[in-house]
């Protein structure tokens, strides 16, 4: 409501009318502030690499070798780290593609459809159900050339564990009449040659060798190898250096227009700087409303001579399926997840729930599933040696520091981050024992109660026992029942004592001894619980 203003006012002040006219007329009159996409990099994972999609640049741009951004710290013949102004040196993990994309012929003539304008809108994660937004870790650039519609799906697959990506691309027909004579293409430029440069920095591209296993090309550099496999009837395969200029050069043949095929690639493997790969795809007529699909599946391996390895990667994966089987048994992935591992509480919105949803695919694609990683004997060049502190094939799963072995809160905490196996007693009732880490255990000693068969651990020199088993006779785990080894555990833990004073503990019900180090009593006395629900008061006092 407006009020009614006074006849007069005070002199330098303005009529109340009129402030509440320019107020109305404000309100209405305010524009709208439109909503700009500000977020045009798609990634995609699966735990052991990752893949990006460039919306704004329309192709993608980047493969990395493994999901973590370093391998691990830079050190020197001495095994000490490397500073660089004052920070430690690391090991990048390597980006392995400069670019890929797709091409289209159709009207007579051709293009790479990184020229082309995306429609931003459509573009982005593909939805997980219909109806759905997002939810999915497939990358969608949707373009469209006349009446006919080119998205390009890039992701991960969850089905194959190692560094791979999927491109695939769907061409629908929306106008109301058949299109004639098409074909799509696609181009892969991967570098593989020297360099660790760093985050979102291209390796360089030389010592590069390019040979044909069938269809698949087998590209190998400095940086490994790395299989292209067609998902799809090929017409042409096509192979050529980036000095390469006329027919030979498939880039320019696409990106010049016409109606030109490319030319197969027949040479003999040979090292080369800047080779790059294509395939042609002859789709022939689509009528109104049908759709045609092509694509191209990529692994990587860091040991160039694992070409066969990674071929049968491929094969286990792909089989016989086409670019969009492919896709939509990556979507019913999702799907699963999204419906038996995503709880949405009630009352969400439905941008609410899309937010929930597709924060849970990018917490999913961060997680790390490499079990192991291939390194090779030089490390960003050939002849600069590759210091690390990883164990080789066959050696010790993880070896703990002495300072880890021998300090109870640490290995308490172990206990109760990580878990399988048994803890250290303590407590009472049935969650009187924890899980202990199996990697910890087998990097101790061990023995076991002679009659029993109860296994302990020792960790490390000072010979603390840890019950990993219950007894078999008295279905109780093995517990210390002498009082001297907590004297001799005190003066150790003062310094007024070698911790190699020897004690014998025993089992705690059939009081056979085991030979080792009796456990203190005072360790395993029950107490009250640490913030972390599983230790006690053992595990807060070991700290003084």
């Amino acid at each position: 409501m407006i009020p009614t203003p006074r006849q007069y006012h005070r002199p330098g002040q303005p009529p109340v009318l009129l402030l509440a006219l320019l107020c109305t007329v404000g309100a209405g009159a305010r524009a709208e502030v439109p909503i700009q996409r500000s977020f045009l990099r798609l990634p995609s994972s699966n735990g052991h690499g990752a893949v990006m999609l460039d919306v704004e640049q329309r192709k993608v741009t980047h493969f990395r070798e493994h999901l973590f951004a370093t391998e691990e710290p830079v050190i020197d013949a001495a095994g000490n780290d490397v500073l660089e102004n004052g920070q430690p040196k690391v090991i990048h993990a390597r980006d392995l593609l400069f670019d890929a994309f797709f091409g289209l012929r159709s009207g007579g003539t051709q293009r790479w459809l990184s020229t082309q304008e995306a429609d931003r809108d459509a573009s982005g994660y593909a939805a997980w159900a219909p109806e759905k937004t997002g939810g999915t870790g497939l990358g969608a650039l949707v373009q469209r050339v006349g009446t006919l519609e080119a998205t390009t799906f890039v992701f991960a697959p969850q089905g194959l564990p190692h560094a791979s990506f999927v491109m695939a691309l769907r061409v629908r027909n929306t106008g109301t009449s058949a299109v004639t004579g098409l074909s799509a293409f696609s181009l892969h430029n991967f570098h593989l040659g020297f360099g660790r440069p760093g985050v979102m920095a291209d390796l360089d591209e030389n010592g590069e060798t390019v040979e044909l296993s069938g269809n698949d090309f087998v590209e190998k550099g400095f940086a490994g190898v790395l299989v292209a496999r067609p998902l799809g009837t090929v017409a042409r395969k096509s192979a050529w250096l980036s000095t390469t200029t006329g027919s030979q050069n498939a880039y320019s043949v696409v990106n010049g227009g016409g109606g030109q095929d490319l030319q197969d690639f027949t040479a003999q493997p040979s090292a080369g700087t800047g080779w790059v790969t294509a395939y042609q795809f002859n789709l022939g007529d689509i009528p109104a409303g049908a759709e045609r699909w092509v694509g191209v599946a990529f692994a990587h391996h860091g040991d160039p001579a694992a070409g066969a390895t990674v071929r049968q990667w491929l094969t286990e994966y792909a089989g016989a399926s086409g670019a969009q089987a492919l896709v939509d048994a990556e979507v019913a992935r999702w799907a699963a997840f999204q419906t038996d591992t995503v709880k949405v509480p009630a009352g969400m919105s439905a941008d609410e729930e899309s937010l929930l949803r597709h924060s849970a695919v990018v917490l999913h694609m961060a997680q790390v599933r490499s079990r192991d990683v291939y390194l090779r004997e030089f490390l960003s060049r050939d002849g600069e040696p590759r210091r690390t502190r990883f164990k080789a094939p066959g050696g010790t799963p993880a070896s703990l520091p002495a300072w880890f072995a021998t300090r109870a809160t640490a290995r308490c905490w172990r206990a109760c981050r990580r878990g399988s196996g048994r803890t250290p007693g303590f407590g009472t009732g049935p969650t009187r024992w924890r899980p202990w880490p199996r990697w910890a255990c087998r990097a101790m000693p061990a023995t076991r109660c002679p009659t029993t068969s109860t296994r302990t651990v020792a960790a490390s020199s000072t010979g603390v026992s840890w019950s990993r088993i219950r007894c078999r006779r008295t279905s109780s785990p093995s517990r210390a029942t002498t009082a001297s080894a907590w004297r001799r555990r005190t003066s150790t833990r003062r310094g007024r004592t070698s911790s190699s004073t020897a004690s014998v503990s025993s089992c705690g019900r059939c009081g056979t001894t085991s030979g080792r180090r009796a456990t203190p009593r005072w360790w395993t006395r029950p107490g009250p619980r640490c913030p972390r629900r599983w230790g006690t008061r053992w595990w807060r006092s070991s700290t003084r």
